[in-house]
Parts: structure tokens; sequence; C-alpha cells
């Protein structure tokens, strides 16, 4: 989703992710969102939740299912769901059988969430235990990569990555991540210059 750049210097930064992370654990267990998930599978906080990275206020959950992640079990939590006081609305997808580029296989709920008068954006992955691997073995290649240095770095791209219109529509986050952890960008022009070696563009 599309963001307005904060304008904020990395210091401003660094005081809103840790603001974030704490606003996103309060909310999960006010809401007792975890004990809505926990009958579907074992639930992981994963992306900028998990690694520190947090510029907006959404929180990504996975799910990791005992077998298959089956729609039925899915729809039954989204009836929980529902109810949640500040839920607005949710959004469903199923990508069991055709995931795109970087999209894991399997179910998607995204519920958007006012609490404490903030619109938080949640994303939900049902996923097997095969995805849920393959997923963490990347996110502990890049907890073991950040420093102070480079988690500032990417706390400044992805302000402005966000700006654009194709944040999520063809870069993610995880770009950014490689492009700092992996190639050594110090700053948005270079990693204007990572995504132009793969013919796109910020």
């Amino acid at each position: 989703m599309k963001q307005a750049n904060l304008g904020l210097d990395v210091e401003q930064l660094i005081n809103r992710q840790s603001w974030l992370q704490a606003s996103a654990r309060q909310l999960l267990e006010e809401l007792r969102v975890l004990s809505i998930l926990e009958p579907a599978g074992t639930v992981r906080a994963v992306g900028s939740l998990e690694l520190g990275l947090m510029v907006w206020p959404d929180i990504d959950l996975e799910i990791v299912t005992s077998g298959p992640p089956e729609a039925e079990a899915v729809l039954d939590i989204l009836r929980d769901l529902v109810v949640v006081s500040g839920v607005q609305k949710i959004n469903y997808a199923d990508h069991r059988q055709s995931p795109g580029d970087g999209i894991p296989r399997g179910v998607y709920l995204g519920p958007d969430i006012e609490y404490r008068g903030v619109q938080w954006q949640v994303d939900l992955w049902f996923v097997d235990a095969d995805q849920a691997a393959t997923r963490k073995r990347l996110a502990d290649s890049f907890r073991k990569a950040l420093d102070d240095h480079s988690r500032r770095t990417i706390l400044e791209i992805k302000q402005v990555a966000a700006a654009s219109d194709k944040y999520h529509r063809g870069i993610s986050s995880v770009d950014i991540y490689r492009a700092v952890l992996e190639e050594k960008a110090e700053s948005v022009d270079d990693f204007v210059a990572y995504l132009a070696r793969s013919g796109r563009e910020l």
C-alpha cells in the first residue's frame, strides 16, 4: 500500500519504530488477536514486526497450519475477527494454487483495525510448515546481517520507497533488505540503482 513520505530524520524514524513495535504488541494483546488465531495453528510475528524495521502501522503474522491451510478453518477465524473491536474491513485471498512472485502459497486475511486512533493494517498468512520454513530461513539471514547502521539505512529507504506507486506492486520491503544487507546499499540512490539492475524503477 502506498504511503505518504513522512519526512522524518533517522532519529525520528528510530523513535517511531520503537513506538510502533510497542503499540503493535499492545493491540495484539488487548484485542486478543493471537487467541483468535491460535486454533488455526502456530502464530508468529514476521516481517518488519519481527525484524524491528517498522515505519508504518502494519502488522505481519504467520499462522503455520498442521497440514495444508484449509479455507474453512480460515473462514472460522474470519468470523471471530469480524466482531473484534475496531475492525473496519477484512480482505480475503486464496493463493494456495497460484501464488504470485513473493507471495506465499497459502490463504490470506487482511483486517484493517482502528486502535487508539490509529489505522492499522494487519496481514495474516495461513501457510503450511514448508512455506513457513522457507520464509523463516530468509528472515533469519536478514536478522543475522542487521546492525545499527543497516537498520537506520533500511528505515530511511523504506520511508521514501513506500511513497512510490510501485511499492508492493513489484517492489517490496524484501528488496530493500536485500539491497542494504546483501548489496550494501547506503542510500535511496543506491536502492534505485539496485532496482535498475533488474529492470525496475522506484
